[in-house]
Order: structure tokens, then sequence, then C-alpha cells
């Protein structure tokens, strides 16, 4: 499954970057949601990447782009984001 804001158990702070796609809203979702390649915010800094999701029992363990690995109970909400969509503006397009 594909984190979204539309199925997220909460929304909460939106952080804006300069960079491009460098945009996110931070959310909540039940980690039965997690899947590779979606952003997963394990500390209070920026987001990590999932590399794997496994399940074994009631527990849950999600893996990120370090290696570093957490453990939760299978019914965890866990901190999570959602990238802003790509806004391609005159100077990205002229790129192109």
């Amino acid at each position: 499954m594909c984190l979204t804001l539309g199925n997220a158990a909460a929304v909460l702070e939106h952080r804006a970057h300069s960079t491009p796609r460098g945009s996110y809203t931070e959310t909540l979702h039940h980690v039965g949601h997690l899947g590779p390649g979606d952003l997963w915010r394990p500390t209070d800094g920026r987001p990590l990447v999932v590399t794997e999701v496994r399940s074994r029992g009631n527990q849950v363990t999600v893996t990120d782009q370090l290696g570093q690995a957490h453990r939760y109970p299978a019914d965890a909400l866990v901190p999570t984001a959602v990238r802003d969509p790509l806004t391609l503006g005159p100077a990205t397009l002229a790129r192109v």
C-alpha cells in the first residue's frame, strides 16, 4: 500500500524545503501501510526511505536505507511523511 494523506491516521505539519520534491507533510500511518519506498520518520529528523518491512506474529520490523531497523506492535501508528507532488514550473519546463 502506498502512503497518502487520504489513508493517514493523522495529518500533522507540512515541511517546506528549497530542493525540488524536498517538501513533505508529516503524518501518522498504521504500520501495516508501510512498504518499500515510503517515507518513515523513526526520529525527529528528516524522513528516511523504507527498504524492508517484515511481519512476524504481532510484531512488524521496519528497515530504512541506512540499515536501521525498528520494531513495532502490529497495530502501531508510526511517524511517516507524504511527499509533495512534483510541481513543474516555467524554470523546470525550460530544462526539460
